[in-house]
């Protein structure tokens, strides 16, 4: 009797040990995988990947949605929109401040220091 239970012990451990291969080798695989995808989207798709990117990044967008009046309930306007232009800075991309500021007030016809002060700031959006 003690004999079949060391058989059953030691086959119920073979079948473990079985299972813990399998499970490994499907995790190496997996792993591998995912390090070949990465790699051959680093190395070998890299220049279209950065291409891509800088089309996204760097790409103007003109859009012309027209948005609606706002009404209250006796339908009296209470806002409507105005078209008007504006400008946009981020100033950590800005090289040379003053001189950006210079061709910004001639441009837009505004204060040279206000503009510098503004774009001088640490802030991302001005």
């Amino acid at each position: 009797m003690a004999k079949q239970n060391k058989q059953i012990t030691g086959t119920f451990r073979d079948g473990i040990n079985t299972r813990l291969k399998v499970v490994s080798f499907l995790l190496f695989l997996f792993g591998a995988a995912l390090i070949a995808r990465l790699a051959f989207l680093q190395i070998i798709q890299h220049d279209t990947l950065v291409a891509q990117s800088e089309k996204q990044y760097l790409s103007t967008v003109k859009t012309h949605f027209g948005r609606g009046v706002i009404y209250d309930r006796n339908l009296n306007e209470l806002a409507r929109n105005v078209e008007v232009e504006s400008v946009y800075v981020n100033p950590s991309e800005i090289l040379d401040q003053k001189s950006a500021a210079r061709i910004l007030s001639a441009t837009l016809k505004l204060n040279q220091d206000q503009i510098y002060k503004k774009i001088s700031s640490k802030k991302h959006f001005v």
